[in-house]
């Protein structure tokens, strides 16, 4: 069964579901833009979405069929022990994910056990979590994994989180920025987190079981920013990276993303 809204537009792939609403939120390639460095990033060979592990077996095994080389999923432990992604056994030797044993909820979901009660709490502390992700010490090391494991893989690769929005959506700016993506574009994929199928769409559908697990009378608004994005998020995380380290590929220099390691990124993934 697919969704007319699904297909509507055409970054965002659909994907078979049966009876489940949306069982993989805001799957999409994020390659083909233009480069300033000539031609375009390749497309069908990096994918990004929310996580896979509410999918049903018929969406699985559409994802399996990509025979993603390099899966990265950047949720924490807990988020991973609580709901375990059914990928198929010969897949799992694939899978880029922490290494810490912190034991913290998605960021989305914290922002609620903070009982936030209006979009400017939201916003907020949404802005503090992109401040804080490009050096928190999960992160940081992770991120750099991610980026060099990506220059050295000639198959498809997908980066996912739970919602597929913050945590992604900052690798995505990140391997933009390498691959000579002019920030306007960016920054239109980083806010198709926001009208692409997927959670945001279903916000008052969740209103009674958030309501339920957080125990205050969650507004609908709240849940709506939640399960989207804003510019100023991500600029957030720009703005720091450019305060501590100088810029971004200073940034990247740090985490041992070096111009060999861009340099190969870009030979990889762009085409004439």
């Amino acid at each position: 069964m697919l969704d007319g809204k699904e297909a509507a537009d055409p970054r965002v792939i659909p994907l078979p579901h049966g009876e489940k609403p949306v069982p993989v939120p805001n799957f999409r390639d994020f390659g083909g833009y233009p480069s300033r460095f000539g031609g375009r990033i390749v497309s069908d060979r990096l994918y990004r979405s929310g996580g896979v592990a509410n999918a049903g077996q018929d969406a699985i095994d559409a994802l399996a069929a990509y025979d993603f080389e390099m899966i990265v999923d950047l949720r924490y432990v807990l988020e991973q022990a609580h709901e375990p992604s059914p990928w198929p056994s010969a897949y799992l030797p694939r899978v880029i994910a922490h290494d810490s044993n912190r034991q913290t909820a998605a960021p989305h979901l914290l922002v609620l056990e903070n009982k936030a009660t209006d979009p400017a709490m939201v916003d907020l502390q949404l802005k503090k979590y992109y401040r804080d992700l490009p050096y928190d010490v999960r992160y940081r090391p992770l991120f750099g994994r991610v980026l060099a494991r990506m220059a050295d893989t000639e198959g498809r690769s997908l980066i996912h989180c739970t919602a597929g929005k913050d945590r992604t959506g900052t690798v995505v700016a990140l391997t933009h920025h390498i691959l000579g993506v002019d920030t306007e574009t960016m920054m239109a994929d980083f806010m198709l987190s926001s009208s692409a199928r997927g959670f945001s769409d279903q916000a008052e559908n969740f209103l009674p079981s958030i309501r339920e697990q957080y125990g205050y009378d969650v507004p609908l608004a709240v849940i709506q920013r939640l399960l989207g994005v804003q510019p100023d998020w991500l600029e957030t995380a720009f703005d720091e990276i450019e305060r501590v380290s100088g810029g971004i590929d200073a940034y990247l220099d740090e985490m041992g993303v070096d111009e060999t390691v861009r340099a190969r990124l870009r030979q990889r993934y762009l085409v004439d």
